[in-house]
């Protein structure tokens, strides 16, 4: 009842098997409820068979409707085995709380929604099913499904294998590996924040956009502007420096509370060591996501957030993901796709930059900061010593292939001084703002 789903519901339907002698205890405990027990038997070897039955046989005489599926997962063994609880509080936490995820997916035009879809790639000896047996599904589809009473119901895996015989349109909310050997307690994902932060070392006007697009697109989400103390008011050189800052500083407390993002202010130490000192604010969970949101990046594609978490609870190994630069398309077209439960992603051989890059907060607490180039602190770019440290850890970088990013160039002079601490080398470090300062006295 506290998600929602009991009041949302018309009616539940349940399919009861056991000793005669209880089902009046169950009628009496289901009593001026939404609850129909309308299926009986003593029969324990029907399994699964006479409920879905009965869930075919509402489908075929009721006017469409969206309906969920589920059982009392393990209860018929005489083994009680370790990951069983695991796995019944997974399917029931996406099934049951996150009821309204799955109804957007049957919006969205999909015939079936559940956890941890297999087909005949990632299982070879079975056919498309949900492997739990917990689904959502649409009942015009149900209505295509062969009847139950022709499969073979000695074989009680065919009741997983009923759902996915008439090649239906499916989905999944979550494909982590559950089974009866996963050890440990189910921990629901809602638990973990997806952190975005935006280090508004750009044109305040810049950050505007890159925020606005941030919350048009996306949702689930907390976010932080950064405000670093950036010197340009337009793209020129200001007569007073310190006047800019404090009319930028404004401009972003202004832009905070606007979209209800939370203001910070950080000097400005570096890219990577900015993260590091939004890390250290933070403090993310081995479950959180650290996202940065630069002001030069502007993303094309809606839910992108919620891709990457997918990502990472997909699986476990992926310590960074990133969206794909719209630049690197060519190059990333000469690699292979990867599935990561139902979404395509680049896994990079070679170094490129990256973009829009979220990372994963275990992997986050195990290297503790990111590292930065030490030829170039000033600037401070992240690829090189984090790829290191993903093999290091046995972790991996994923390219998201439908969800894009564009870089965007706003201001000469930011970039007369970013081509001078990265690709000039050999003269030195100098902060931009006394680059700025030395550019004045010329």
């Amino acid at each position: 009842k506290s998600s929602g789903l009991y009041n949302a519901c018309d009616v539940i339907y349940v399919g009861c098997l056991g000793n005669p002698k209880e089902l009046h205890n169950v009628s009496l405990f289901f009593d001026k409820t939404k609850v129909k027990i309308d299926i009986y038997n003593s029969r324990m070897d029907f399994y699964e068979f006479i409920t879905l039955k009965h869930l075919k046989y509402i489908a075929d005489n009721t006017e469409p409707f969206y309906g969920f599926y589920i059982h009392t997962k393990g209860v018929s063994y005489q083994t009680v085995y370790e990951g069983g609880e695991y796995w019944r509080d997974y399917m029931n936490h996406y099934i049951l709380r996150k009821w309204k995820d799955n109804i957007k997916r049957l919006d969205k035009g999909y015939d079936l929604c559940g956890v941890k879809l297999l087909d005949d790639k990632s299982a070879p000896a079975y056919k498309l099913h949900y492997s739990g047996n917990f689904f959502w599904f649409r009942s015009v589809y149900v209505m295509k499904l062969p009847l139950v009473d022709s499969m073979n119901i000695t074989n009680r895996f065919e009741a997983e294998l009923w759902i996915g015989k008439m090649q239906p349109k499916a989905t999944t909310l979550c494909q982590e590996f559950v089974d009866y050997n996963t050890k440990g307690k189910f921990h629901p994902p809602e638990d973990h924040r997806n952190i975005c932060f935006t280090l508004s070392y750009n044109l305040v006007s810049e950050t505007t956009k890159a925020v606005k697009l941030l919350y048009n697109l996306n949702e689930d989400f907390e976010h932080y502007i950064v405000d670093l103390g950036f010197p340009l008011e337009k793209d020129i050189i200001p007569d007073d420096i310190q006047k800019a800052q404090k009319n930028n500083s404004r401009k972003l407390r202004e832009l905070a509370g606007k979209y209800g993002s939370k203001y910070l202010k950080f000097k400005n130490i570096g890219v990577s060591q900015n993260w590091t000192a939004v890390y250290n604010h933070t403090k993310p969970s081995d479950d959180d996501i650290l996202i940065g949101v630069d002001p030069d990046e502007r993303p094309l594609d809606k839910n992108w957030i919620k891709a990457m978490e997918y990502i990472f609870k997909t699986d476990k190994t992926i310590g960074i993901c990133s969206l794909m630069m719209t630049d690197h398309a060519k190059i990333l077209s000469e690699y292979a796709k990867k599935k990561i439960g139902d979404l395509d992603c680049y896994e990079p051989i070679n170094l490129i930059n990256w973009a829009l890059i979220g990372i994963n907060g275990k992997f986050l607490n195990l290297i503790k900061e990111i590292p930065y180039p030490e030829k170039a602190p000033k600037y401070g770019w992240i690829e090189h010593g984090l790829l290191e440290l993903l093999k290091q850890h046995k972790f991996r970088w994923v390219i998201l292939c439908d969800y894009r990013v564009e870089h965007t160039e706003c201001s000469t002079i930011y970039r007369q001084w970013k081509n001078r601490v990265i690709f000039e080398l050999d003269k030195g470090q100098i902060d931009f703002i006394d680059w700025l300062c030395d550019k004045k006295k010329m």
